[in-house]
């Protein structure tokens, strides 16, 4: 079976931080990573020193699969439907990124 990593930078609603993390980390890290094929799902926090830019969220999430693309697709239709999105969450940041292991 193969695996892989989906990392989702994203970012909290001005203002609405201390709510955004409560949600991500109590809801929705748990909601996702309830799907098929997802073995763990952990949440991230941007260090302010960090060298780089970013949004200050990163949620990465294992998959272990044979068919990411019906895994995907699968998760893709729960959204909204299987567990709610906090409007404390910036929607419009989101990028996913999908990696397969070597």
């Amino acid at each position: 079976m193969a695996k892989y990593l989906m990392a989702v930078q994203s970012r909290p609603t001005d203002g609405r931080e201390d709510e955004c993390t409560a949600w991500y980390k109590n809801v929705h890290v748990k909601d996702v990573g309830g799907g098929r094929g997802i073995t763990s799902g952990r949440l991230f926090a941007l260090v302010p020193s960090s060298p780089g830019k970013s949004d200050p969220y990163l949620a990465l999430y294992e998959i272990e699969s044979d068919d990411i693309d019906a895994t995907m697709t699968e998760l893709r239709g729960r959204a909204g439907s299987a567990y709610a999105v906090s409007d404390a969450h910036d929607r419009a940041s989101v990028k996913v990124f999908l990696y397969k292991a070597l």
